[in-house]
Order: structure tokens, then sequence, then C-alpha cells
């Protein structure tokens, strides 16, 4: 018998599917009216965007589904915050980085190294 997940273990499991809901939702939107679009390389981009919003979108899911539960007493409410603060940081750093290290890998290498 599976246990109940607790408060951040229920938000962090909606975050993770949330981001593959989005992420697969996008995949079949552009399957569907631009199936060529599939088949370059640079699709996987799309990712960047899709992961971090799915992100957020699932965390605050997951914090509503923990919320309905009215046995829990306090929520941690810094621990949600930091949890949004980390899909926003994801979205806003992360994404630029690797789209500047996938485009010219030596230069983001020497930009860092310099």
């Amino acid at each position: 018998m599976m246990r109940k997940l607790d408060f951040h273990e229920t938000i962090i499991a909606y975050g993770v599917l949330g981001a593959v809901a989005v992420s697969l939702f996008a995949v079949f939107i552009t399957w569907v009216f631009s199936p060529t679009m599939l088949n370059d390389g640079q699709y996987g981009m799309v990712f960047i965007l899709t992961c971090p919003i799915g992100w957020i979108i699932g965390v605050l899911k997951g914090y509503a589904e923990v919320k309905k539960d009215q046995n829990k007493p306090n929520w941690d409410n810094k621990g949600i915050a930091g949890l949004l603060v980390g899909g926003f940081i994801l979205a806003a750093f992360v994404g630029p980085i690797a789209i500047g290290f996938i485009l010219a890998p030596i230069g983001f290498l020497i930009g860092l190294l310099g």
C-alpha cells in the first residue's frame, strides 16, 4: 500500500507532472498544426520555455491540492514560495544560459573562463 505524500513531495510531484504535461502538449500542438517543424533539430529549444512554465503551473496546482486537505496544520508558505521562485529562476536565467551554450559552446566556455 502506498503512503500519502507529504506537503513538499506533493508539490514537487505536481511540478514535475506540470512540466512534462505542458511539454507534451506543446509537442502535440506542433505535431497537429506543423508536423514538419518537429524534423528541425532546434525544436528542443521549445522545452526551455515549456518546462519552467509547466513547473510553475504544476506547483500552483499541487499547492491548491494540498490546501484543500483541511487535516494539515500550518502549511509551509515559505516552501511554496521557494519552489515558485525556483521555477522563475529556471525560466529567467538557466534558459538563456542553455541557449548560449547550445548556439556557441566554445565561445560560451571562453566567456566563462575569460
